[in-house]
């Protein structure tokens, strides 16, 4: 139900703007453009355009928990599905561009990494002077990752030296006590605007720059060994590096189904659709295949829609926030989809 204040884009058209008045009778609004005037549309020819958060300088610490996409009826402690080697947790801080054809230029995100069978507790902590300042605190489920913040270019030299603690547990059944992780993390800026820090990953569709705290805190343990057990220790280290190689082959293997949502790869013709019952098929396609596979705890899937006016691409994001609040999403693979599609992770 489209309502005065609404921003709207044209199915048929090119533009958009703000809904300043509605004429319920002839079916119509009246939409005020970039350049001031208003013109009449009718309302079926508009779709809604999902509302961005301003930009702010609010701390990062004021934000909500990692969970803040997980609805009050799904807080409940999820049934915990164990990998194989995930009782020797793998632990990472992942960073991505935004753009990565224009790295002098963009904003990041950052991501926690838990591969392991157990939840996380963490703070996250960025140093400022002679203090720290909290960016997020929280927990994390096993095998997931989850976002920490979205970092503007102009803050990435606030970024250089994080503190990170860490403790790994697991509920309503018995575990080896892990040692609780606490170390600082030096990340040089100059790193955030090499194309060759962002890499293919086992984690992700797209390339990011991945910082192993495991492998972190295990050399600071041979810093500090003794000599005698220096040999030992190494050879802990390359079993463990085989524990991991094993493991990234095994997620590799992981099948991603591809949901065309074209409208000509969805039906044969067109003909007597008007826009708005096109892009509603394209979106009961999304919310059919997404019960489909709701059972599938992991199960990744990568919705093509192409860019466009961005008109689809908006209202799946759309659809992702509001009813499907568990899920992770995140562009699909920028080498094999560009900026035309979506990957899905289902939780």
């Amino acid at each position: 139900m489209l309502k005065t204040g609404d921003n709207v884009r044209f199915l048929n058209i090119v533009g958009g703007g703000i809904i300043r008045r509605i004429d319920a009778k002839q079916g119509l609004v009246f939409v005020e453009d970039t350049d001031g005037f208003e013109i009449p549309v009718l309302e079926i020819e508009c779709v809604v355009l999902p509302k961005t958060s301003p930009t702010t300088n609010i701390p990062l610490s004021e934000n909500s928990s990692l969970n803040e996409n997980i609805s009050e009826e799904n807080k409940e402690e999820i049934e915990v599905v164990e990998t194989e080697y995930g009782d020797n947790p793998l632990i990472f801080l992942t960073f991505f561009a935004k753009n990565l054809r224009e790295l002098q230029n963009t904003d990041y995100e950052c991501y926690l990494v838990n591969d392991s069978n157990y939840y996380l507790y963490f703070n996250l902590a960025k140093k400022q002077n002679n203090n720290s300042l909290l960016i997020k605190d929280g927990k994390i489920e096993p095998n997931f990752q989850g976002k920490i913040a979205d970092i503007q270019k102009t803050e990435i030299n606030e970024w250089e030296n994080i503190h990170v603690q860490i403790i790994a547990y697991k509920i309503d059944k018995p575990f080896n006590l892990q040692k609780a992780m606490d170390l600082y993390v030096k990340i040089p800026p100059v790193n955030f605007f090499k194309f060759h820090s962002f890499s293919q990953n086992d984690y992700f569709d797209s390339p990011a720059m991945l910082i192993n705290l495991t492998e972190l805190i295990e050399k600071e343990k041979l810093a500090n060994i003794s000599a005698e057990n220096l040999h030992q220790a190494m050879q802990t280290k390359k079993t463990d590096r085989q524990r991991i190689a094993k493991h990234i082959s095994k997620k590799g293997k992981a099948e991603i189904i591809e949901i065309d949502l074209h409208i000509n790869a969805l039906l044969d013709t067109t003909k007597g659709m008007t826009n708005g019952q096109i892009l509603e098929y394209q979106l009961n396609k999304l919310h059919s295949t997404l019960e489909q596979y709701k059972n599938n705890r992991g199960q990744r899937i990568v919705f093509i829609h192409g860019k466009g006016e961005g008109i689809l691409r908006a209202e799946i994001e759309k659809q992702l926030k509001t009813r499907y609040k568990t899920y992770y999403f995140q562009d699909a693979s920028f080498q094999k989809y560009g900026f035309g599609a979506t990957m899905v992770m289902i939780r």
